[in-house]
């Protein structure tokens, strides 16, 4: 059942104490007036919400077939404990040039595909299965997220992904590459344009083929302090600067500054082995997520009280409260 109610004073707070209830809620914010729903009401509070809105879940699961965000939103849930369980659909019309985050701190337990064009798209410390598009996507933001798939498909035109892990950059698993490409209706040779991948940990970099009508492939991708367990062995055209690599790829890669150990398995490169073995980044920092100045994380946004004092004043009758915070970004 939806509840609405007006938010007084300071209510961004408000959104996070859904966080400690025991059932899983929805809290839409809506020029200062809110609305909840319960876990089961996903794509009804979707339906409800307008541009502009932001949609906070709590903790627990919301099951959905298909949600389908067709509003300039921003949906933050409480890190990984927040589970949409079901796929996302990304159509919104009028092709929107997005400011805001779309998703922050939830994990996302299906396949994320864009199906109208639009340009903008970020998510934050999130965990998506799969991620798509069948209509064309620009200026992509991937900022400490764990992604099981990643499909360059050629509609996506450029994607930034920082911190991230991801499992596989490109995908050679038939019948299933068929199905993503027979639903989007691309060619067999999809690419993306202009990739760029920055400290990021990844575990299969799928960059050539001599089945390509089954596969997926990176081509062109630029990665950057990254740590990667398997590629190759031609990398696809791709340029590979200060990076982990298990093979020496072929020379139409471009290849600055990287590291070569066949013999590593990507379970048992630690923060603590990487440092160990001298596998810095151009900042002084380990390559692969761990790297960077914002180390990958999901933890969710938000603030934290890191220090709290409580004094009392008897001869003024006064309880004075100090606080330190910190904001977690």
């Amino acid at each position: 059942m939806k509840k609405r109610l007006f938010v007084i004073g300071c209510f961004v707070l408000v959104p996070f104490s859904l966080f400690a209830t025991t059932r899983a809620a929805i809290f839409i914010l809506h020029q200062g007036v809110g609305t909840t729903y319960d876990n089961t009401q996903l794509s009804i509070a979707m339906d409800a919400a307008q541009h502009g809105d932001t949609i906070y879940l709590s903790e627990g699961a919301f099951d959905v077939d298909t949600l389908v965000v067709d509003k300039v939103v921003s949906i933050i849930g409480a890190g990984e404990a927040t589970k949409i369980r079901g796929d996302v659909h990304i159509g919104i019309d009028d092709n929107p040039q997005m400011s805001n985050r779309l998703f922050d701190a939830i994990d996302i337990q299906g396949d994320v595909k864009v199906i109208k064009e639009l340009q903008g798209l970020r998510f934050r410390k999130c965990k998506i299965e799969t991620f798509w598009a069948s209509a064309e996507v620009r200026d992509i933001e991937m900022d400490r997220c764990s992604i099981h798939i990643f499909l360059p498909v050629n509609v996506i035109k450029s994607a930034s992904f920082v911190n991230c892990w991801i499992d596989y950059v490109g995908y050679d698993d038939y019948p299933y590459t068929t199905k993503f490409l027979y639903y989007s209706a691309l060619n067999t040779s999809s690419k993306g344009n202009d990739l760029n991948f920055l400290n990021c940990t990844i575990q299969n970099v799928i960059s050539s083929s001599s089945n390509a009508g089954d596969w997926i492939l990176a081509e062109d991708a630029a990665f950057v302090n990254c740590h990667i367990a398997s590629c190759g062995p031609y990398g696809g055209n791709c340029s590979f600067t200060n990076t982990l690599l298990r093979y020496e790829l072929k020379s139409n890669c471009t290849v600055h500054n990287c590291y070569f150990d066949e013999y590593h398995l990507m379970k048992d490169y630690t923060e603590e082995l990487l440092i160990a073995k001298g596998y810095l980044g151009n900042d002084g920092t380990v390559v692969g997520y761990v790297g960077g100045s914002t180390p990958y994380t999901l933890v969710p946004s938000g603030i934290t009280v890191t220090e709290s004092q409580l004094k009392v004043d008897p001869e003024k009758k006064e309880l004075n409260v100090t606080l330190k915070i910190s904001a977690n970004q």
